[in-house]
């Protein structure tokens, strides 16, 4: 509960600074271990998240479907959705 409050006021104290700077990905919730596989991945931050679709992080190792949608969760709380694949559009 403690780490959720943390992450809650860090993410505030990141919008009222007015920083141009991408959320880091534990700022929108999400958990350590799933930041340190993603991270393996290249992928630092949730700009650069955003830019990959979700075939592309369940094909990560140690990432399935449940930490997908994990994810997608934690992005869409935030305003934020991963790519479409090629060739789909926003419904």
């Amino acid at each position: 509960m403690q780490a959720e409050c943390d992450a809650f006021l860090e993410e505030i104290e990141h919008r009222e600074s007015g920083s141009t700077e991408p959320h880091a990905l534990h700022e929108i919730g999400i958990g350590v271990r799933t930041g340190a596989v993603l991270s393996r991945a290249g992928i630092f931050n949730v700009r650069i998240l955003c830019e990959q679709t979700r075939a592309h992080i369940e094909g990560l190792r140690k990432i399935g479907s449940k930490r997908a949608d994990e994810i997608e969760l934690a992005l869409l709380l935030h305003g934020y959705l991963l790519q479409l694949p090629d060739g789909e559009e926003e419904a």
